[in-house]
């Protein structure tokens, strides 16, 4: 990428540069094409899955569908169009197919609660939340488990992130068939639309460790609400830390 980027040519075209590269690199990254494309008088074509680099990044943009433009537009507008084409959340989690990892254990279905005990997908702020993750495992392994659960927003920034190891959690897979369960005192989210994403490793998170990873496995819906925080009313326009509680049913 540094060679390329100071060759100055013309047209940079820019495949997945953020994938890789710790933080700093990242953000000398975005800077150096942002310079070239608003600065420089030149073209930076940018392909990227990552949301949120786009948004920053690009003026415009094109969403390729099995090949083909699907979409051409402002960077807003694509965004929101290619989401909405990459929502799988109507398709069973045990026959979805954009799943990565070694397949040892697979996630199955995902189920959430609210306060009052109803399987829903529209939350209010504040309230109480139980998620359950079923899952299967089809071959015996002897490493511990690493699960992460996050929340993101329409524009796949991370908004919660629950990692299982951080929890204390050490799960007992005794039977090949059981419910992991995440309990969320308050869920103190601004009103928005979500989606959940479930990752699991072996022992770190490691890539090579990867077991099963799939994005956007349920959306939920946070509703307007002023709730009480240790006796302090909240606007539930106001962001707070996630706390919760992880355990093996």
């Amino acid at each position: 990428f540094a060679v390329a980027a100071f060759l100055e040519p013309e047209i940079l075209i820019v495949d997945e540069v953020l994938e890789v590269g710790d933080a700093e690199f990242q953000e000398k990254a975005i800077g150096k094409m942002k310079e070239e494309s608003q600065g420089g008088g030149r073209t930076v074509l940018f392909v990227s899955q990552n949301m949120v680099s786009v948004r920053n990044l690009c003026t415009s943009a094109v969403v390729l569908d099995k090949g083909s433009i699907a979409f051409e537009g402002s960077s807003d507008d694509a965004i929101a169009y290619y989401l909405k084409l990459d929502n799988n959340t109507n398709i069973s989690l045990k026959d979805r197919k954009d799943r990565h990892g070694n397949g040892q254990v697979k996630f199955t279905d995902v189920r959430v609660t609210n306060s009052k005990g109803i399987q829903t997908t529209e939350l209010f702020a504040g309230e109480s939340v139980d998620i359950e993750i079923d899952y299967v495992i089809n071959e015996r392994f002897n490493e511990r488990l690493v699960l992460i659960v996050q929340f993101l927003d329409h524009q796949e920034q991370i908004i919660a992130s629950m990692i299982s190891d951080e929890l204390g959690v050490e799960f007992d897979f005794t039977e090949d068939v059981g419910t992991i369960s995440l309990k969320i005192p308050e869920l103190l989210f601004r009103p928005n639309d979500y989606f959940i994403r479930i990752i699991s490793f072996f022992d770190n998170t490691q890539a090579e460790n990867l077991v099963d990873s799939i994005k956007n496995v349920k959306g939920i819906k946070v509703l307007t609400n002023d709730f009480y925080v240790d006796g302090q009313l909240v606007r539930s326009g106001n962001m707070a830390l996630l706390k919760g509680k992880m355990s093996h049913l």
